[in-house]
């Protein structure tokens, strides 16, 4: 959620529109969705998203724990 009130410059109160997360989703979804079969050639993906190399980082070795 931090990710996307920086994303959208939302100050500290305020909610995330409905049409700002449908837009970041659809950004999303291209992405993946771009990896055609090719996403079958892995058992795992991961996809972090972050404000920070150090909180992507921490995502993924959280995520990489926590899916065995």
């Amino acid at each position: 959620m931090e990710y996307l009130q920086d994303l959208y410059k939302i100050v500290s109160g305020d909610k995330l529109k409905q049409e700002e997360f449908n837009a970041w989703l659809d950004v999303v979804v291209k992405k993946w969705s771009k990896l055609g079969d090719e996403i079958f050639n892995q058992d795992i993906h991961y996809d972090v998203y972050s404000n920070t190399q150090e909180g992507e980082a921490n995502g993924i070795d959280f995520l990489v724990k926590e899916i065995k």
